[in-house]
């Protein structure tokens, strides 16, 4: 090989070198230029993420040279790899900045170091919408005492309509014992014969102070949010239109030592399925039976699986899992979920548009009949239509600690933000006036932490977080 060459891999290995070098460098000064910020400065802010973009565009041009690079593969390809560890480096440089400026805010909320330690949180205004306040508290598994579920009269609406979507009233109309159609109007608290205040159900699940209480308002009301608890005879609780074993459910689950999970399930009679990364777990109250298989998508339910028997379930309720293993889920993978459209499609059923948004209501109904559900979600987003935005009540896993969030926004803007939060897992429980979070002997004042703008205090469900005092 002549030096000439000798000559060229050095130079080529020298400019990789130094590329990679210098990026690192300007990342690394990013960062440090964030963490010394005392209070959330938005112009600071947007420069930071500026550079950030800049320094991606300019990596994205390097590995295009390296690309055409003929001189040598084996530099072209290290070159590559290098490329790719940046944008790794890049992202994790915007979360960092996405958890610096959350702990910011957290620290103007609630000064009490010490307690915010024990329960992190914060309330800050939404950036979409000022009357909307987000919220953010974080557990520790260690600090929580008790993990409790309550559904009012629960013998008596298991099973039951909960609140039905056609085309004869898309808004929702219940059919248990005489037809209420008017359930959000006139007839509302006749409708919510069977629901509780915050402070009622946490007095039906004893906690004890201190203890924080959330709502848990789809279910019982909406398809797609089912329970199930261990210590009941009747464990499972659904409406009774449920495709139970159809689909596989996001959930809430606890143990019987109250560490709670994030996982898909599937009910199957009396029992859960259970799939989390590579293996599934059968769920029957008592026992958790590992099987080595494939992950499935959220449309095919496991067989039924064999292995050692673990001990553990206490409880679990459902709801639209937003975030899995650290990712966004595609809207169109849970679209079947959303049982009340108007959390995905901006047809508010009052105001201005009210008769307008109601017939596009009923065609969506309608044409779901014929063509399925996800289909005509899928037709409706390729024709355009607006997304709604809402304030979204949800629980997570972030780093062995339980997160409880109130956001605004999208579900996928809503998904995003969680993940840049860390979240590992997250599910959706409630939506709009349903958002609630409710305190006693954490914070300064006890009653409610954070609440939507339209806040209904009552709700068939909710769940309480005993924490260690």
């Amino acid at each position: 090989m002549s030096n000439a060459i000798y000559d060229e891999d050095a130079e080529m290995g020298k400019e990789i070198d130094t590329g990679i070098s210098g990026a690192r460098e300007a990342v690394c000064q990013i960062i440090n230029e964030a963490k010394l910020l005392k209070k959330r400065d938005e112009n600071t802010l947007a420069d930071l993420r500026e550079r950030l973009l800049v320094l991606r565009e300019t990596d994205y041009t390097r590995r295009s040279l390296w690309v055409d690079d003929e001189r040598n593969d084996h530099y072209s390809t290290l070159g590559i790899n290098e490329h790719n560890n940046m944008m790794d480096h890049i992202t994790a440089a915007n979360k960092t900045i996405d958890s610096i400026v959350l702990d910011l805010d957290m620290e103007i909320c609630y000064p009490d170091a010490e307690k915010r330690q024990l329960l992190k949180s914060g309330i800050t205004p939404s950036q979409n919408n000022p009357k909307e306040p987000e919220f953010y508290a974080e557990i520790p598994f260690d600090k929580i005492e008790d993990m409790k579920l309550s559904i009012s009269d629960r013998d008596l609406i298991n099973n039951s309509s909960g609140l039905i979507r056609d085309t004869t009233n898309p808004v929702g109309y219940r059919k248990d014992t005489a037809r209420l159609d008017d359930v959000y109007g006139k007839d509302k608290e006749k409708a919510r014969t069977h629901h509780r205040t915050y402070l009622e159900h946490a007095q039906m699940m004893g906690l004890v102070q201190p203890f924080l209480v959330i709502g848990n308002g789809n279910l019982g009301n909406n398809l797609g949010h089912v329970a199930w608890q261990e210590d009941l005879e009747n464990k499972l609780f659904s409406l009774s239109a449920e495709p139970l074993e159809s689909r596989f459910y996001g959930a809430l689950i606890v143990d019987k030592t109250n560490v709670p999970s994030i996982q898909k399930c599937m009910f199957k009679g009396s029992k859960i399925y259970t799939p989390k990364g590579e293996k599934y777990y059968l769920v029957d109250g008592q026992n958790w039976i590992p099987k080595e298989n494939k992950r499935l998508d959220w449309a095919h339910a496991p067989n039924e699986p064999e292995g050692n028997l673990i001990k553990d379930l206490k409880w679990a309720t459902t709801g639209q899992m937003i975030v899995e293993s650290n990712q966004p889920v595609k809207l169109m993978e849970i679209a079947d979920q959303f049982y009340d459209i108007r959390h995905i499609f901006n047809w508010i059923d009052y105001g201005e548009h009210k008769e307008e948004n109601i017939e596009k209501l009923r065609a969506f109904y309608a044409e779901a009949d014929k063509e399925g559900w996800k289909n005509t979600v899928q037709k409706f987003m390729k024709a355009s239509a607006e997304r709604s935005r809402f304030l979204h009540s949800i629980v997570g896993i972030r780093e062995n600690s339980l997160v409880v969030a109130h956001q605004y926004g999208t579900i996928e803007e809503i998904a995003q933000k969680l993940v840049n939060y860390g979240l590992e897992d997250g599910i959706i429980l409630d939506q709009g006036g349903s958002c609630g979070c409710y305190a006693q002997g954490l914070f300064p004042k006890d009653g409610f932490v954070n609440t939507s703008s339209y806040f209904r205090d009552n709700r068939i469900s909710a769940i309480g977080i005993g924490v260690k005092s």
